[in-house]
């Protein structure tokens, strides 16, 4: 009976250590990828404000100095 509890026992250390070892595996990438999100969400911060325009015949808005989709190009 001792027998069978310590091997029991053995078995039941060995999956503990084991779930453990692939849950730090798991947090140090999470850790990884939120590191990584933060780094690109300040460099998108940085970036410069544009001023936007709305076009005046179908509404959707523009950057100032930028033709509109809507708007045939002339040629000359």
């Amino acid at each position: 009976m001792a027998v069978i509890l310590k091997v029991l026992l053995t078995a039941a250390v060995i999956l503990v250590v084991f779930w453990v070892v692939r849950y730090r595996a798991r947090v140090s990438v999470l850790k990884a990828a939120v590191k990584a999100a933060k780094k690109t969400a300040e460099g998108e911060k940085t970036g410069v404000p544009v001023s936007l325009v709305a076009c005046p015949k179908c509404g959707t808005y523009n950057a100032v100095g930028v033709a509109c989709a809507c708007t045939p190009k002339q040629t000359t």
